[in-house]
């Protein structure tokens, strides 16, 4: 059978993905570029923006970033304009600017730089209603022992890093106002209910439209306000469907009111909100195309790598442990991962470490050299082995299982239908 892929493997694979990184991160420059361009023009949004409220007064020291100035909005069709349509900057620097910078804190809706005034347009159906009950905390050098010290002393628990020297704390706000006049500490962001929204959802809770009949949402919650937070979902109307884990807290996928989504962000026991997506099966990579091999016939890998000594775990629909591409390299928790009723999990596995034994049986490959020759249609690894799972278990369980069987890489070659970066993602 023929091994067409969609595998994360390799000193070459990992090329590959830091190459697409740059490009796309090349994307967003050019888009900010123009967004900033448009932005010296005038300093007034669309036709849909919220006036802006009055600023609050400056702090000692560190600077409160809550108060709107404007808003970067593009109306290309590209995907990067659409992840920076609604993304709010007090700042007219490039995101490459900011990203080198010790005073920019980049989140997916908003790029600051705590050096200029701190004014967002944030539209008030998602401006945080008294305190939010979380806060970015931004030192004023690189992260050290001291300053997380610091933000345990007052008070705050750490939730999560935030790019560049910060912390997403949990802390009321008396405890915010206490770390924002400490000399260690650059600025102090309420986490705004804007924050929360994935881009896909940004744009209906900014125009104020409902969201379509019987959405399903992943809620994912701070780990100390789990009760909290359900009785303000049960309090909106929204149907809690079922409770997963993460890494970050608790995940609830619920079925919300279609008016309730700018509800739902204001909710302080809310961390990040996305749609719920099912699972649909991915491959197409090639060895060539990561840059594993320089063809489909060479005979040998790039730095001669062969994954000896490398456990994968995959993820998929079951690998058949019989194959002989596989021969004795596959292992299994549960006797279904070592069957394949399906054949994706067994293309999977073949991808990442088949050896090839068969690839001189094939003979309906069209646009490949036939009979197959040197291993041809082998994996990226042939000489890794692989640990199967069965891909319909929740993702915490899926984490946990791999980690404990010492898998360094976690193949999950599937996808919910959309390219955003989601829970799933940031879990693995």
């Amino acid at each position: 059978m023929r091994w067409r892929p969609w595998i994360w493997l390799s000193i070459s694979l990992l090329c590959f993905l830091g190459a697409a990184y740059f490009w796309h991160l090349g994307d967003e420059w050019a888009a900010q570029k123009k967004a900033a361009s448009s932005l010296s023009q005038t300093n007034q949004p669309s036709a849909e923006r919220p006036k802006a409220a009055a600023p609050a007064p400056a702090m000692t020291n560190a600077r409160l970033l809550s108060q709107p100035d404007h808003l970067s909005s593009s109306t290309t069709k590209s995907h990067a304009s659409a992840q920076v349509a609604y993304r709010l900057s007090n700042t007219t620097k490039r995101l490459g600017e900011l990203a080198r910078s010790d005073k920019a804190i980049l989140l997916q809706n908003a790029l600051l730089d705590t050096g200029e005034p701190a004014n967002l347009a944030i539209p008030e159906q998602l401006r945080a209603k008294g305190d939010p009950g979380a806060y970015i905390v931004q030192a004023r050098g690189p992260i050290d022992n001291a300053f997380r010290a610091l933000l345990k002393a007052q008070g705050a628990t750490v939730v999560a890093y935030v790019p560049n020297n910060g912390f997403l704390v949990r802390a009321p706000e008396a405890v915010s106002e206490g770390l924002a006049s400490q000399s260690d500490v650059q600025a102090v962001v309420p986490y705004e209910p804007y924050y929360k929204l994935q881009p896909s959802l940004l744009a209906l809770a900014v125009q104020q439209k409902n969201l379509p009949d019987n959405t399903t949402l992943n809620l994912l919650l701070f780990a100390d306000a789990h009760d909290s937070a359900l009785a303000a979902l049960q309090q909106l109307g929204a149907q809690v469907l079922s409770e997963d884990r993460s890494p970050f807290g608790p995940v609830v996928r619920v079925q919300p009111p279609v008016d309730s989504l700018p509800a739902l962000a204001g909710i302080p026991g809310v961390h990040e909100i996305e749609l719920a997506r099912t699972r649909v099966l991915a491959n197409d990579l090639s060895r060539a195309a990561v840059g594993v091999a320089a063809d489909s016939v060479t005979p040998n890998n790039y730095l001669d790598l062969q994954g000896l000594g490398v456990m994968v775990a995959v993820s998929d629909t079951g690998v058949d442990s019989t194959h002989p591409d596989l021969a004795n390299r596959v292992l299994f928790d549960v006797p279904a991962a070592g069957l394949d009723t399906n054949g994706h999990g067994t293309h999977v596995a073949g991808t990442i470490a088949g050896d090839g034994t068969e690839s001189t049986t094939v003979t309906n490959a069209e646009g490949s050299i036939m009979p197959g020759t040197n291993g041809q249609f082998r994996g990226m690894a042939p000489q890794a082995t692989l640990f199967s799972m069965d891909l319909n278990r929740p993702d915490f369980d899926l984490q946990q299982t791999a980690a404990r069987t010492n898998a360094v890489i976690s193949n999950n070659s599937w996808t919910y239908g959309d390219a955003a970066y989601d829970l799933a993602a940031a879990s693995y």
